[in-house]
């Protein structure tokens, strides 16, 4: 979508978003997570913080459950350089459980096996 963005109108969404929380005060870190969630090693001196990766792998994840052709966006160098490419599959498997419950629905079924890492909330229940 950002690239159809850039393509028709010149500007994305990221940009929109980066320059109003900006306007409105928010924190540098929050300002930037939105502006380079598609693109994170564009970030400033390529940092990607904890923010930035949040927001960069919560849009990657949305966009591949949602249609198997954005898998594949995720910036794997940025996940290692943050620490926390091991994450990757257990949060895979709490977005797909996620829509699966919203949505009643997941294009990859296999994202809903048994075998994920507990989660807190699943310690807590037992």
């Amino acid at each position: 979508m950002h690239v159809i963005e850039r393509e028709t109108a010149n500007f994305s969404h990221a940009e929109i978003g980066a320059y109003l929380l900006g306007l409105w005060g928010f924190p540098f870190s929050t300002v930037e997570a939105v502006a380079y969630h598609h693109t994170p090693q564009s970030a400033s001196d390529a940092a990607c913080d904890e923010v930035l990766v949040a927001v960069h792998v919560a849009d990657a994840l949305v966009h591949e459950l949602s249609d198997p052709e954005y898998a594949g966006q995720l910036d794997a160098a940025c996940l290692e350089q943050a620490g926390c490419s091991a994450m990757l599959p257990a949060w895979r498997q709490i977005a797909a459980e996620h829509v699966a419950r919203v949505h009643g629905d997941v294009h990859d079924a296999s994202l809903l096996s048994d075998d994920r890492p507990p989660r807190s909330s699943d310690l807590a229940a037992a």
